[in-house]
């Protein structure tokens, strides 16, 4: 499943674990909504024409201090972001973003950072 590909390269990052300060109980990488620091996620498909699928995998870094969220973002892209024809992984065929977003949560007292990767893979097929 792609949305478990992304997660556990996100997951296994040695450097997203520090700058997230993640331990080994807290990754500080879950579903939203995320109310702490860390980053929480959406996976939205999109389409699927049999062979390929599109997906969108919506990322948002919750972070008091904004260069963090920006130094978390970067690594992210450089987790994520495919160049030329390049796939991320077997299964994963292409990553680009698309979009995103910055504000400061004043009920949470925390900076959000927004980042959509549209995410283009193979459909397994059964059989």
């Amino acid at each position: 499943m792609v949305l478990v590909e992304l997660i556990t390269i996100l997951r296994n990052d040695a450097t997203l674990k520090t700058l997230l300060k993640a331990t080994v109980t807290n990754t500080k990488i879950m579903p939203m909504p995320l109310l702490t620091d860390g980053i929480g996620y959406t996976f939205i498909p999109l389409t699927s024409d049999g062979v390929k699928e599109q997906s969108q995998f919506e990322l948002t870094v919750i972070n008091t201090d904004l260069l963090r969220c920006y130094e978390i973002k970067e690594q992210l892209d450089e987790l994520l972001i495919t160049i030329g024809d390049t796939p991320l992984t077997n299964g994963i065929l292409e990553v680009s973003q698309n979009g995103g977003g910055c504000w400061y949560d004043g009920d949470l007292k925390m900076f959000k950072l927004k980042a959509n990767y549209t995410i283009l893979s193979r459909r397994k097929l059964n059989g």
